[in-house]
This record gives structure tokens, sequence and C-alpha cells, in this order.
């Protein structure tokens, strides 16, 4: 028997591949008539696809245990909050959120352009292409399909009615009952799907001619805003993590990053992003990067697919692993499929690119500077990529288990690129009017200069946790030699660099204030100012808390309970690694509640056994005065993940976090040992640069999105054809036109150096 999630699913497939064929015959026919029958059926797949999603909502809202995959899920004990949370906890339900936007998308494009320009109809095609494989993949690839019923799974084998549905659900595993997995998600998925616009905008504009820039419109806000959602999933990802994921190791909290093939798959999206953006800015100002812009906004959603595979490949280590998944094939074959269609019409494109430097010149321009940041990014993106797929191409071709890539590798290879990358901020930035004023011989030996400092910093190493890698870590004993050497640099490296970025950046503002008249036109400047403000910031705070934090261990003895008690030695790695803090100790006090050194606190929520969650309240010290105080909370969290009617009792703990400007805190409660408490205490320095850079670049993205709603030019974009002619030839017979090259005027940093060097030829004279 179809249920009728199973039923909308599959009408949504049949509509979507419905409106594909109306578009195809359009395309091939020219009949026009056809349009409006294709309008309809993608208002129909978007309509199922939608009520899909909602229907899988409804079935976890009202704890429909019919289903296999709300059983698992979710439970009548977690709150409304975590019931909705928990509908996409799984790829298979993630995936049908995903689909329901791409679906939301092929609806905006259908109802705001005219689906007879040939470019829109191709718009229109490849999207729905996209939403019916996806669609395909939830109903028939799924690992545990969302409208699979337990008659479905056991009907054959038991004598069970079609309707049976288990009394109670597993309900979410701990670690994911946090308001931040109940956004992190979400966000990702909301990032992955808004790449789809720039996808088929850029791919329609290869395949079709006598579009010109128009493609680019298109899709500008839409990649911004998809920017803001990954650059938000991962801060969210990095603060979960912070907060819970690495609380078995040594070092307890604090590590916000560490190289997780699922966190750095997401960041290799965010970094082919952050480029396409910058090539799309010089693209629609000043005619460069031709064939690179469109090949890099179809790689934004081609990086999303191979995501989706290392997350369903089953061979990577992760916290987030959950097996090798059926849809997996599909991802993987998808991603190297329009990774070879888009390379090719991207070569076929540089036949009749013209020259993106127009001509010679100097070297160091703010053209060559901008190459050089793609060259950057495109090195990154690369570290990452090879870090991730080596280990699965072990597994699965050379069926050799490899470890993951450790995080010492990412960090060895990514450190020098990332300094040459905030350099070049703070290079291009106030480039036009710093040569303006001084030249630009003279800005190069500045520049010079910094990178000399940065250099000699390089080797200033006061202690072993300034080097770059862990000197005691296996894979420095086993690294080569240039490894070895890349990984003795001092992160001192990064003073100079970050306060010369710095300076840049105000400089830059200052500039922008001066020159705007009206105030609401700063809304531009100030937003890419906090966009590279925060980014400087961000590295900041993760090279000093990740590689500066110290760890302490204590057993806080029952016999001087209220009294502060202190440790002396200070954990600075997990590989034995210690500092003696016998002239400064740190102080633990435990507040006592009526000679008790463990409150109690009430709770709502239902899946915390007795409604109650323990708690010690805290006190920090340092030479004598009080530096911290906070709330460390344990509990028993029940949790039926066997389904077998029975919770298991699962000890749970929440760490006391006190965030505070230059020093953080934090304290885990360990349990008993012998006669005491044991704690794990962390002090993480700077950890609040991270926060601070993090939400300046989301509030300067939402700035620049704003000025561009505001006081964006509105233009209408169409490519309609004329009306009275004859209907449109299909595509196979039209002749591709070769492009007649057309001189490139000059920037206006060229004309200034033609100026400089006609006025010094005058002078010589």
């Amino acid at each position: 028997m179809t249920n009728l999630g199973t039923f909308l699913l599959n009408t949504t497939l049949l509509f979507s591949l419905l409106s594909i064929l109306l578009l195809l015959y359009r395309e091939y026919s020219g009949t026009k008539e056809v349009t409006v029958s294709a309008r309809w059926t993608i208002r129909i797949s978007a309509l199922l696809s939608v009520l899909t999603m909602l229907l899988l909502i409804y079935y976890f809202l009202s704890s429909d245990f019919r289903f296999t995959y709300v059983s698992q899920n979710s439970s009548t004990l977690l709150s409304t909050f975590y019931q909705l949370a928990a509908t996409i906890a799984v790829q298979d339900g993630a995936m049908l959120f995903w689909t329901a936007l791409v679906f939301l998308q092929i609806l905006w494009i259908s109802e705001r352009y005219d689906t007879d320009s040939r470019f829109f109809r191709r718009m229109l095609i490849i999207m729905l292409a996209v939403g019916a494989v996806f669609t395909y993949v939830i109903v028939y690839k799924s690992s545990m399909y969302p409208f699979q019923t337990w008659f479905d799974l056991w009907g054959s084998q038991y004598n069970i009615p079609v309707d049976y549905a288990m009394s109670e659900g597993a309900g979410l595993r701990p670690i994911l009952k946090d308001p931040i997995m109940a956004i992190h998600p979400p966000s990702q998925f909301v990032a992955y799907a808004t790449t789809l616009i720039p996808f088929a905008a850029a791919l329609s504009y290869m395949i079709t001619s006598g579009v010109g820039k128009q493609w680019e419109k298109v899709q500008r806000q839409w990649i911004r805003f998809s920017w803001f959602s990954m650059s938000l999933t991962l801060i969210l990802g990095g603060a979960w993590i912070y907060k819970l994921a690495q609380w078995g190791t040594l070092s307890g909290t604090g590590n916000i990053w560490a190289w997780d093939p699922y966190e750095t798959t997401p960041f290799i999206v965010w970094m082919i992003t952050t480029m396409y953006m910058h090539m799309a800015y010089k693209y629609r100002t000043g005619s460069e990067y031709e064939v690179l812009t469109p090949l890099f906004g179809t790689l934004t959603f081609i990086s999303t697919l191979y995501a989706g595979w290392v997350a369903r490949s089953g061979a990577v280590s992760s916290t987030h692993d959950v097996g090798a998944l059926p849809s997996a094939s599909i991802f993987f074959w998808s991603t190297i499929l329009l990774l070879a269609v888009v390379l090719y019409l991207s070569f076929m494109k540089i036949k009749d690119a013209k020259d993106e430097e127009g001509g010679g010149g100097r070297l160091f321009t703010l053209s060559h500077m901008f190459d050089l940041t793609t060259i950057v990014f495109i090195v990154l993106s690369f570290i990452c990529f090879f870090g991730i797929t080596a280990p699965i191409y072990s597994k699965l071709v050379m069926h050799v288990n490899a470890n993951p890539t450790d995080r010492e590798f990412f960090n060895t290879l990514a450190y020098p690129f990332t300094m040459l990358l905030m350099f070049i901020i703070g290079m291009c930035l106030p480039y036009k009017p710093i040569v303006k004023k001084i030249g630009a011989q003279k800005y190069l030996i500045v520049a010079v200069v910094i990178l000399l400092l940065s250099i000699i910093f390089a080797f200033i190493v006061p202690g072993p946790e300034y080097y770059v890698i862990n000197h005691s870590s296996p894979f420095y004993t086993t690294a080569s030699g240039i490894t070895r050497m890349l990984g003795s640099l001092s992160l001192l490296s990064y003073a100079p660099i970050f306060l010369f970025s710095l300076a840049a950046i105000v400089y830059r503002f200052v500039l922008d204030v001066k020159g705007t008249k009206d105030s609401k036109r700063l809304m531009k400047p100030a937003g890419i100012t906090l966009i590279h403000l925060g980014t400087i910031l961000l590295l900041l705070g993760v090279i000093v808390s990740q590689s500066f934090d110290v760890t302490y261990r204590m057993n806080y003895s029952d016999s001087e309970l209220g009294e502060i008690q202190y440790v002396n030695t200070g954990v600075l790695d997990d590989y034995g690694n210690y500092k003696d803090y016998s002239d400064n100790p740190l102080g633990l006090e435990l507040v006592l509640n009526n000679g008790d050194a463990i409150h109690t606190v009430s709770t709502s929520d239902r899946m915390v056994e007795g409604l109650t969650k323990n708690a010690f309240h805290i006190n920090l010290y340092r030479d004598g005065r009080k530096i911290s105080t906070g709330t460390a909370l344990f509990w028993i969290e029940l949790n039926d993940e066997d389904l077998d009617g029975t919770f298991e009792r699962v000890e749970w703990t929440k760490i006391m976090d006190d965030e505070k400007l230059f020093n953080t805190y934090h304290v885990k409660y360990g349990g008993r040992i012998d006669n005491g408490y044991n704690f794990v205490i962390k002090e993480i320095p700077l950890i609040s640069a991270v926060w601070i850079g993090s939400a300046l670049m989301c509030i300067g993205v939402l700035l620049t999105f704003a000025d561009q709603e505001l006081f964006g030019v509105k233009e209408k974009i169409k490519f309609k054809a004329i009306p009275g002619t004859a209907p449109e030839a299909p595509a196979k017979k039209v002749r591709r036109e070769r492009k007649k090259t057309v001189p490139k005027e000059p920037s206006a940093a060229d004309r200034y150096e033609k100026m400089l060097r006609e006025e010094l030829e005058a002078a010589k004279k």
C-alpha cells in the first residue's frame, strides 16, 4: 500500500520530468504555447515538493511512530523545537529539505522571468534535472527512507497490521540536543541549495549565445545569500565542536576547527563561493575573467555534490559519520559528469575569449594581485580536497583502510598560503588611493618590508606552543624535511601581516567615509570593511585560541569542600608537554549548598531523568583574585536507541563556559575519583576574536546585500525574442559567431600610471 508521502514524492518526480519534456519540446519545436503548460507543471512540482516536506514535519510533531524514520529520530519526550529539528537530523530528511528548496528556486525563476527566453528556459531545464535526480535519490536510494513504515519493513516477515506503530521513539542523541545543532543543518542546506541558481545561470550562459553579462545579474543576490548561509554554517559548526565534540580528548573543549571531513567539505564550498564572488565583481566591472567566472559559478554547486558524496561514502572517520549510503554513487558520478561538462564548455569559451589582462604592463598592479588571490584560493581548496579525498580513494579504490588525514597536514600546508591571503587583503583594499598618493614603487617597498618582518618573526620561537605544528606529534616525527620546515615556522609571523592588514582596512574605510557625501551610501563600504576586518580577526582568534590554550586537571577533595584548591601543572597538548605554574597556580572553589557541593536545577526537558539536573557553582582564582565564575551541569539523559521500549540512562554533562574578552574559561565535571570530584579546566585565550570576527563578517555581507536591494540599479533582465519575429530556431541550428576583438578600456590605475610616466619623462626633458 502506497502511503501519502511516497505518492507525493513520485508525483513530484513525474511532474518535474514532464516539465523538462515540455521545455525541451519548446526548445526544439518553437511552439510557444507549450510554455504555459510547462509553467503550470513547474508550479505543481514545487507545491508537491513543499507539501512532502511539510508532511514529514507533521509526522514528527504528531509523533507518528508508524514510520521508521520518525521512530528512530524523535520521541514524545522531545520538545516541539527539537522534534522540528529532528526532521533533518539524518541525511535522508536533510535531502528532502534540500529538494524542497530546489523546487522553490525553480518556481521563483519560472514566475519571475520569461520562459520564452532560451537562456531562462535552459536554466529551468538544468534546475529541474537537479530536482528530479534529488527526488529519485530520496525515493529509490535512501538508506532511511523518510516515509517507510514498520509494515513496509517487517510486513513480509512478521504478522503485523498495516498501521503498526511503535509506542515510543528513540529520541535525539544527547549530543544533538543543542540549540546550535537545531540551526546548523538548515543553514548548511540552505547554503547548498542557493548555489543552484548561480550554477544554472552560469551553465546556461555557457551553452547559450548572445547572452552577454546579464546572466551574472540573475544570480548575484543568490550567491551572496549562499555565502552568508555557509559562513553561518561554519561558525555554528565550529561553536558546536568548541563546546561539545572535543571533550573526548585530553585537551577538552575549545577546538573550534579539527579539519573533520564533514567540516572541511563545506569549507571548500565556502572558499569556491568566496572566489567566485570576487571574480564576478571583476567580471561585471572590468570585463575580466570572462571564462573563469562562469566556470567557478558552476563549481559552487558542483562542490556541494562533492560534499554530499563525502558525507555518504562511508569511507571517512568522523564525528558525523553515518556509514556508506546507497546514494553515494549518484553524488560521485554527478560530480564527475558535471565537472567534465563545465570544463569542456570552458575550454570552448577560451577560443573566443579576449585577453583578460588587456596586454602587458607592470607586474605590481591591482589586477595581478587579484590573480594571485585567485591562485591562493585554488591552492587552499586543493589542499582541503586532497586531504579529504586521498583516504577515501585508498579505501574505495585501493581497498586499503587509510586513516583520515591528520589535521597537522592541513595546518602545515595551509598556513603559508593563508598568511599570503591576509597579506593580499592588506595590499588590495587601499591600493588605488595609496598608489595615487605615494606611487606604486613606494607602496611595493612597504609591502616588501612587511613581508621581511613576517619572515623574520617566523624564526622567533619563544616556546614550543609557537610552532605551526607540535613537534611532539607523530605527524611531525614522520614528516618530510620540507614539511618539518614549514611546521617549524613561528606563529608570530602573523603579527606583522595582521597589523598591516588592519591598518589597510581602517585606512580604506576612512577614505570611503571622506569621499561619500550621502551617509546612506556608506552601507556597502561599511559592509566590505566589516567582512575583511572580520576575516583577519577570526584568523587571529583561531591561531591564538588553538595554539596557546592550557588544560588543567584537578581532583577537588571532599576533605576541603568550600575551600580554594589549587593546581600547579598545565597541559599544553595531547603529547605529554606540560608547563609548571607553581608561581601562579590556578585555584578552584565550589560554592556549597547547605554543606553540599552539588546543587539541583529543575528542567522542563522530559528526556532528563527526574526533570532534574545537578550543578556545581564554581569560582576560579588566580593571584588570590576571582577571575571566573559559572555553573557546570551533569545529569542522566534518557534515550531508547534500540527501540525496545526501555530507556537507556546516559550520563551527560554541560560545561561551565565563561566567555571573556581576552581569556575564556571552560570547566567540565569528570565524575567521582577516589574521595573527590574530578574537574577539567581549560583556559582559552582570545577566542572572543573568533566570535567577533564571525559576527562582523555576517553583518558585513548583510550590509552589502541591503545596499544592492536599496540602491542597486533595478534593471529588468529579459532575453525575449522581438514580437512578430519567427519562432526561435532549434538550438542545434544556431551557429556560433566568433567574437570580434574589442580593445579594452584602460583601468583608472593604468591611466594614472601612464600619466605619472609622462610627467617623469617631461621632468627629465
